[in-house]
Order: C-alpha cells, then structure tokens, then sequence
C-alpha cells in the first residue's frame, strides 16, 4: 500500500505500527508514521503512535506530554501518557492521567489500571472491587479483566468472583505477559488453594503441569513458562524440583528486577522463594527489589496486602527492605 500510495496516512500508520510492534526497524517506522502526522495533522492515532515508536524514552515521554497539550479531550492519549508514566513509577502523574483518561470516557484498561490504583496506592480493596465492578461487559473475558480479578480473589478472600472470572476465559492459557503468561489451570489450583480445597488444588496444579509441558515444547524459550512449572510443582507438594528450577530460573531472568505497587507481585520469583523456603534466594531478590523508595513502598504494600506474605510481615530480616531513612530514601 505505500509503495502504491506513497502519501496516504493509513498506509503510512499501518506499516509504520507493524514495524514498531514487531521491533524490526525503528528508525523507519519513526519516519514513516511522522511523515504521516504531516500529512493528517489532526488524526491523534497518528500522534500516539509516533510517540511510541520514539526509541529514545526520555523522548518518547516529552513526545506523549505534548500530545496531551495536542489533543487535551483525547482519552486515549491521556491513557498512552499514563502507562509512560506507570512505566516510569512516577505514581502520582500516572494516576492524574488515569482519572483525565477516565474523565472523557470509560476505557476498559484504563478502568482496571484504576482499579489496581485504589489498592497499590491507596490501600484501598472496596474501592478496587468497586472499579473491577465498572469495566465493561464486552471486555469481561478479557485476560487482563479475568486475571485482575483473579486478583482481588485471592487479596480479599472472595474465592468465588475469582471463579466467576475464570469461567469466563476459555482458553487453556494466559498470554498477557506484562502481568501473567501461564496455564489458566494454575489460577484455579492457586484459588482452590488459598479456599483450603487440597484435592481440587492439586487436580488443577497436575492439569497445570500438562500444559506446562506441551507449551515447552511451542514455546521452549518463553521464560513465563519456566516459571509457570516450577509453581505447578510447588502446588504438586515437589518441593525439591521446585527450588532448584527457581534457583535456575533466578539466572535468566531479566535483571535487576522491579517492583510495583499496582501489579507482578503474586506469581514474583521473590514471593515464590519465600514460600518455597529458599531463604537465602528470597532475601537477595527482595534486597535487589527494594532498591529506592518506590521499591521499598512496593514491597510495604505487597506484604500487607498478600494473605500468603503474613508470616513473614515481622521477620525482621525482611522488615528493613520496608524501611526508609530520615530523607525517605
């Protein structure tokens, strides 16, 4: 379509979104999608996505910042703006966007990102469950909607709105990585779990482990599905096995890691070290996650919020990653 109509905006937009996504060659894709603002200056897509496909992130920030001056009553680029800032755990401008984005209008994942809010920085369960409650129906079967949920289950005690969500999902597996990338099973069996129903629990963790298995061999390098395993086989009471894939698993895994208040917590490696009991393992990647305050303020509501963390809120080992100093560094 470019070649054939080198000046037509939407080709130019498509190409430009399909190199950028598939992050094959940049530098063009920044070409061609600002040659596209040229051409149809007031189409705020086009603007959107030039900021994304900005490779430098300081640029790409400054580039979403004046697209909100651009296009002021565009909810989606208010949304864009704060998952840049989200990204970025600048919390406080990323919550401003969330509501300016909610304030134009009801966008289903800006609405469940509202809802992680109310808890990670506010401690707020009702008021997540109240934001859970207003996502749109046409999106409740939605991985994002159906594992958001799953978590407000397992925080608040309310086994079966976790249930209600996962019967709306199908498939035999999760595939939005930002947040969880495994067997749907494993949800169940986590649910059945924490509900004290061991015998169900463990159908599901062995249902777990058999998808684990067939998704290794589709997608042999998929690190969500190294860690999707070694949680099957905690569920499977395996505890050895477990332990030494994590402890494998801790070597290929993205460095250093992050933490947030708003998400990634429940299937972390460092929770999983501390209820596999690998000590040592936990507190290096507790010590690693709590570096700057943003880090040790994730980690203060985890621990308060995760019914799994309670034996562990007054370790005193674990209680100095939670601790700040006078400058509240």
């Amino acid at each position: 379509a470019v070649q054939l109509a080198p000046d037509e905006p939407e080709a130019l937009f498509a190409l430009a979104n399909y190199l950028g996504a598939r992050e094959l060659d940049l530098a063009r894709a920044e070409a061609l999608i600002a040659k596209a603002c040229a051409l149809d200056p007031g189409q705020p897509r086009f603007w959107r996505l030039a900021a994304l496909n900005t490779a430098d992130p300081v640029a790409g920030l400054a580039f979403a910042q004046e697209n909100v001056r651009r296009f002021p009553a565009d909810a989606l680029t208010h949304y864009d703006l704060s998952f840049r800032y989200r990204n970025l755990r600048r919390w406080a401008d990323f919550e401003r966007e969330t509501d300016a984005t909610l304030a134009l209008a009801p966008v289903a994942n800006t609405i469940v990102w509202k809802a992680r809010a109310m808890l990670g920085l506010h401690g707020d369960l009702a008021g997540m469950r109240t934001w859970l409650d207003k996502v749109p129906a046409r999106v409740n079967t939605q991985e994002r909607t159906v594992f958001s949920r799953f978590l407000y289950a397992v925080l608040s005690g309310d086994y079966d709105y976790g249930f209600a969500a996962l019967r709306g999902y199908t498939e035999p597996w999760f595939l939005d990585v930002a947040e969880y990338g495994g067997p749907t099973a494993l949800l169940h069996a986590f649910l059945f779990e924490l509900k004290g129903k061991t015998a169900l629990a463990r159908v599901q963790y062995e249902a777990a482990l058999v998808e684990v298995q067939r998704q290794k061999l589709a997608m042999p390098t998929d690190l969500w599905v190294r860690r999707a395993e070694i949680w099957a086989l905690r569920g499977l009471g395996r505890l050895d096995e477990a332990r030494a894939l994590n402890r494998a698993y801790a070597e290929i895994m993205p460095r250093p890691i992050v933490l947030s208040p708003v998400g990634g917590w429940i299937f972390s490696p460092a929770a999983l070290s501390l209820l596999l009991e690998d000590r040592p393992l936990a507190l290096a990647l507790l010590r690693e996650g709590s570096d700057g305050p943003s880090g040790r303020e994730a980690l203060r509501v985890h621990f308060q919020t995760d019914p799994r963390m309670k034996p562990f809120r007054d370790d005193p080992e674990i209680n100095v990653f939670f601790q700040t100093d006078k400058a509240g560094k």
